[in-house]
């Protein structure tokens, strides 16, 4: 029944504001999106904007002090991607953003460089997804992945072993509050 009213609301909107959307012929191509379909929205020709989400990283006590004392940095890298069928088809101009079975649809990172507390939030703000790219597998799932380590300012090389978020971006929206997950020493660095 709730399915039914939410078809009727959903005819209703697009057959009311079918005059509107004639007159503005950008919106014409535009596809409409929403959370349920997709958790992602349209931002323009080019782009959706990803909703903005946070993920809170926990430290240990001893890696805490270790990147405190050093003034080392903590770098969470996201990677937003589609696991493609072998069935498939890509177009050509795309293959480059396949590896594996994986569409990389959006790479970057973020850095944080004041440890004031054992807790780090990430916070996730403004992201596009290229529409092309989130397009060219239409029937499956964005995944998101974010993987964290140390800045590599004070070491030579990383000293957090962190947990790897690598999850359906669904879920992240779902959630009630930021993720959170958990980091501690590298057992080669007590």
């Amino acid at each position: 029944m709730k399915g039914h009213f939410i078809i009727i609301l959903l005819l209703s909107t697009i057959l009311s504001c079918k005059k509107e959307m004639k007159e503005d012929s950008r919106m014409e191509n535009t596809p409409v999106i929403t959370k349920e379909e997709n958790p992602v929205m349209v931002k323009n020709e080019d782009d959706l904007l990803v909703p903005d989400f946070s993920v809170k990283l926990q430290l240990d006590p001893a890696l805490y002090k270790k990147l405190k004392s050093s003034k080392e940095s903590v770098v969470a890298a996201y990677y937003f991607y589609k696991i493609i069928d072998d069935d498939q088809k890509v177009n050509a101009d795309l293959q480059q953003h396949l590896d594996g079975n994986q569409l990389e649809i959006l790479t970057g990172k973020t850095e944080e460089s004041q440890l004031s507390q054992p807790e780090i939030t990430f916070h996730f703000k403004g992201l596009a997804l290229p529409k092309k790219l989130e397009n060219a597998a239409p029937n499956t799932t964005l995944h998101l992945n974010i993987n964290f380590f140390s800045g590599r300012k004070a070491f030579e090389d990383n000293i957090m072993d962190a947990e790897l978020l690598d999850v359906p971006f669904e879920k992240v929206l779902h959630s009630t509050g930021p993720l959170i997950l958990k980091a501690k020493l590298l057992p080669s660095q007590h």
